[in-house]
């Protein structure tokens, strides 16, 4: 089974049971609706944008505020909150155009910087975000959170010593700053300083709580196979930000590792609907049905993870998986089971291409669905050819008693001559980590 944990990186790999690693938006907490000079109809509109925010239904706030939104104008908090409808929807490509536009016309202000910065992170284009947050910080040497915003940004492309040590210079001027401790977090932990990213961690939570801080906290734990501290973690950070998506997510898996699926079902259920563009989410939601034997359901939050994205290797290898496995499905012969199960495993390696492993066990599959179609073929030819002693009726008569024909169900197979599929491999190393997004109370798009 191959799992989508959100970790301390970006980009998806086969894997169990860290695989691959996907950043979607995170909590999008909308303020009341601001007193602004606006025409009626107008304000009627972004509030009902803003209302359909709150309520998770992100496809009628992008066509409530997408006519307010506007980047010339001053109406920030509509703005950045159609950016954040669309980041939740897996649409950051989409909200790129308009946040370049924003910063471009306000580039002393930091809130267009940040939504800018991370909406690109989002979409892949660190080089870009790192440009703008060059020249932002040289402008004002002195903004503190714009510092932290290119922390990010160097965390995102690699350079952790670099950010361990401008994290450093903050944590000089205000020594509690969490912005800064948890880019100086992230830093050790993908230098794989475990430690020290715990002891930095639990020096932030002293303060008070932090869903960043017990979201970092929760992976490097699961980074250990701790279950039950990484549990502890998880739940804290989506307690202090009940939106966080990517907690809910991790939080699914951990419970998934320790055969709960139940809850692993109401938490990912949850993640799904506070992101819905949250593919990594869906793919591990259809791994909890898998667990629960609750086949549809299971089928169908793999089909959603395709739609989002066709060529998504993980949910074809599980959808293969899920073909391979199930047995009984009403209205599938075994035959068109085990055939549906090859076509999706075929799509997968197109899918992966290079980015397979070198043991990947989906040849296996493959090769034991099509013994098992070829064995139930030659079964039943067999049957036809030789029926069972008792299907003619004997000389002279219109009916015979005696034993009713086979039912078709599969041949038995020789237990040493059948391959028995491998399981799935152990992932390769996560590429370096772009930063766990910062579930502030605003409606910015997440961070990468």
């Amino acid at each position: 089974m191959k799992r989508c944990l959100v970790a301390l990186a970006l980009g998806c790999a086969a894997a169990t049971p860290r695989p691959p690693i996907e950043a979607p938006p995170v909590a999008v907490a909308v303020a009341p609706p601001a007193r602004t000079q606006t025409p009626p109809a107008t304000q009627g509109r972004r509030d009902e944008g803003l209302e359909a925010l709150q309520a998770y239904d992100f496809e009628t706030a992008v066509r409530r505020l997408e006519a307010v939104a506007d980047p010339t104008g001053d109406d920030a908090e509509a703005l950045a909150a159609y950016v954040g409808a669309l980041v939740r929807l897996g649409r950051a490509s989409v909200a790129i155009p308009v946040v370049l536009d924003w910063q471009r016309r306000h580039p002393s202000e930091l809130q267009p910087l940040t939504v800018c910065v991370r909406t690109l992170l989002r979409a892949g284009r660190a080089d870009d975000a790192r440009e703008l947050t060059e020249r932002f910080v040289e402008a004002q040497p002195d903004e503190l959170e714009a510092q932290n915003l290119r922390g990010e940004v160097l965390g995102a492309l690699g350079f952790h010593a670099r950010v361990i040590a401008d994290s450093a210079e903050v944590l000089k001027k205000d020594e509690v700053n969490r912005g800064a401790l948890r880019n100086l977090a992230r830093a050790y932990a993908a230098l794989g300083k475990t430690d020290l990213a715990l002891f930095v961690i639990g020096q932030g939570l002293e303060a008070g709580p932090d869903a960043t801080l017990s979201y970092l906290r929760g992976q490097l734990y699961v980074s250990k196979k701790d279950w039950q501290r990484a549990e502890i973690s998880l739940r804290e950070a989506v307690e202090a930000s009940p939106d966080f998506a990517e907690a809910l997510n991790n939080l699914g898996v951990v419970y998934q590792e320790v055969g709960d699926y139940p809850s692993a079902v109401a938490s990912l259920e949850k993640a799904a609907k506070v992101a819905p563009g949250f593919k990594a989410a869906l793919l591990n939601l259809g791994n909890a049905y898998r667990g629960l034997k609750e086949f549809d359901r299971a089928r169908d939050a793999y089909d959603r993870a395709l739609k989002l994205d066709p060529e998504f290797a993980d949910a074809l290898f599980n959808l293969g998986i899920l073909y391979f496995d199930t047995t009984g499905i009403e209205g599938v012969t075994d035959e068109e089971r085990l055939e549906a199960s090859v076509a999706y495993f075929s799509d997968y390696k197109v899918a992966a291409g290079g980015r397979a492993p070198a043991d990947d066990p989906v040849d296996a599959y493959i090769a034991e669905a099509r013994r098992l179609v070829e064995e139930m073929r030659r079964a039943r030819e067999e049957e036809l050819k030789n029926p069972p002693e008792g299907d003619t009726p004997p000389e002279g008569t219109e009916g015979g008693e005696g034993d009713p024909p086979p039912s078709d169900v599969d041949a038995p197979s020789d237990p040493e001559a059948a391959p028995v599929p491998a399981p799935a491999p152990e992932p390769a190393p996560s590429p370096d980590p772009p930063p766990a997004p910062d579930p502030a109370p605003a409606p910015d798009p997440a961070p990468a």
